[in-house]
């Protein structure tokens, strides 16, 4: 695995696989480490591909018949393509197993104006009310479509999306309903530091993000000292592009203002355990631990609980806190401060500030036009710091 991007840097890989009968599913996980290559073969049953029951009686015979004609032919996954073109980015249409379709916009970096396109083809196909698909989860440049393959067929499902695309320019909105959720952040704080203490005694003692992560963060992007990554992070209101980041509803956001934005690689390896509630940095995103887990982000501090599985609190309309194109903006308290705050909300007492707002994608494209000198020399100045910021990773 190469390190050119924040999902590359070493980290946890599942493959799940549910065939409608729970004591045959199947499930492995394994660790990737940078350097790792993995290879996923598919795997065939015959209770995958013939289920048994009343209705349907399958022979070994069968099954042997099929699996020989499924691993002699060549299959992509790329199902299908569209180049580039005026006002067209390249879209792929990517098989993902028998029941999920995924739709990617453009080339792999961050632009706020294809997360807008993604939310467009959501909108689009949702208003179309299709029989057989079941959900879709959108992200900052792709569209996971499930759908079920016995009442909407992957071909037709294509040739839908294909034609939703030849007019989906012309409907992609100018304002994007959003909010403005206010939130607390303490920097540096105990949290922080046991996640990462825990993982120095059991990973590495050393490596160029400990045994600070913000320290780490200021080195790549060029920046002075703890403090100006500090006063970026408070600077820029982060638009949540996606959720489910590192664990379901867990917002995936990035700096409005890409003067502020700061881009850093994962651990290496990633840890085994981070606190509930840390607020970390990875790739060109921020994210929020909404339980204890797994992870790699740099670790910058703590906030307020953001998941509450029984919507007790009334800013929940599911057990996550966050929806798509939410406005986080950060506030710095110190860490008596947020002990008060995360239990006022184990009490139930805790109100959130929160603002109806609009994402105005024709204000924020003028802002990014009026900025963008400014944002090519903090990007000069960050790729002149990020190889000294990196020996040893």
């Amino acid at each position: 695995m190469k390190m050119d991007s924040p999902w590359q840097n070493g980290g946890f890989g599942s493959v799940l696989q549910q065939d409608n009968y729970p004591d045959r599913s199947l499930y492995s996980l394994f660790y990737i480490l940078v350097g790792n290559r993995q290879m996923l073969c598919r795997h065939y049953t015959m209770f995958m591909l013939f289920p048994c029951n009343d209705n349907h009686k399958s022979t070994v015979k069968e099954f042997n018949m099929v699996k020989e004609k499924l691993y002699s032919a060549t299959h992509s996954a790329i199902a299908a393509e569209i180049p580039e073109g005026p006002n067209q980015p390249r879209v792929v249409y990517r098989n993902c197993g028998t029941d999920f379709l995924l739709i990617e916009y453009g080339e792999v970096r961050l632009d706020i104006n294809i997360r807008v396109r993604v939310h467009a083809l959501e909108e689009a196909v949702s208003l179309m009310r299709i029989d057989g698909i079941i959900d879709m989860t959108s992200a900052a440049r792709s569209l996971l479509i499930h759908f079920d393959g016995l009442t909407l067929s992957h071909a037709k499902l294509l040739e839908i999306l294909k034609s939703v695309e030849q007019s989906l320019t012309a409907s992609i909105p100018d304002k994007i309903p959003s909010r403005v959720m206010h939130l607390p952040i303490a920097f540096r704080d105990k949290s922080v530091k046991e996640s990462i203490e825990k993982y120095m005694a059991v990973f590495r003692s050393e490596a160029p993000y400990l045994p600070c992560n913000v320290e780490f963060v200021a080195r790549a992007n060029g920046l002075k000292d703890a403090q100006e990554v500090i006063s970026n992070f408070l600077g820029s209101p982060f638009l949540v592009v996606g959720l489910g980041d590192v664990y379901m509803g867990a917002p995936n956001a990035t700096a409005l203002d890409p003067r502020l934005r700061m881009i850093v690689p994962k651990y290496n390896p990633a840890r085994i355990w981070t606190a509930e509630g840390v607020v970390a940095l990875g790739g060109s995103t921020m994210s929020i631990y909404p339980l204890d887990s797994p992870g790699g982000y740099q670790l910058m501090g703590r906030t307020v609980q953001t998941w509450d599985t029984f919507q007790r609190n009334k800013a929940f309309e599911n057990p996550w806190l966050f929806r798509n194109f939410d406005k986080l903006q950060w506030h710095r308290v110190d860490e008596e401060e947020l002990d008060d705050i995360r239990s006022a909300f184990e009490a139930n007492t805790y109100e959130f500030k929160i603002e109806d707002d609009v994402f105005d994608v024709v204000a924020y494209n003028k802002f990014l036009d009026d900025v963008k000198d400014e944002v090519d020399a903090v990007q000069k100045k960050r790729l002149a710091a990020i190889d000294a910021a990196m020996v040893g990773y």
